[in-house]
């Protein structure tokens, strides 16, 4: 039986789609540091988990924007690293400008945000609600 070459395009066209959507199109760097931030999360190295935010880390609406501020309401709130655990182990977007959220269609949820920077892919906010 002979394939017609326009379902054969669409067929090659949809397996496409799928492996870019869902097999991990994010940047490999982008996952590496999402998995560093991941480990560091789950063994609450503070330490690390800092060299992987961006300075001007956002944390809380209508807070000031602060890595070592971020960090320090973490050692008293551990409920917030278990969901930053969650949040990086799921699914992840690429979003425009060299940006990833993690998790996928996250909404109004806990969210992490991470971009690419002079010196490689940081987290840049976590943060829950609008």
């Amino acid at each position: 039986m002979r394939s017609n070459p326009a379902t054969t395009f669409a067929f090659l066209t949809l397996c496409f789609i799928s492996t870019h959507a869902f097999s991990g199109s994010l940047p490999k760097q982008a996952t590496i540091s999402i998995h560093q931030l991941n480990k560091a999360a789950k063994a609450a190295d503070f330490a690390t988990l800092q060299s992987l935010m961006t300075q001007d880390f956002i944390w809380s609406f209508g807070g000031d924007a602060s890595a070592s501020q971020a960090i320090a309401e973490w050692k008293t709130n551990p409920d917030a690293l278990k969901h930053l655990i969650y949040v990086t182990e799921q699914p992840c977007s690429y979003l425009s400008d060299n940006a990833v959220e993690c998790p996928r269609n996250a909404g109004l949820g806990y969210r992490a945000g991470f971009k690419l920077t002079n010196t490689g892919w940081r987290m840049y906010y976590f943060v829950q609600g609008d």
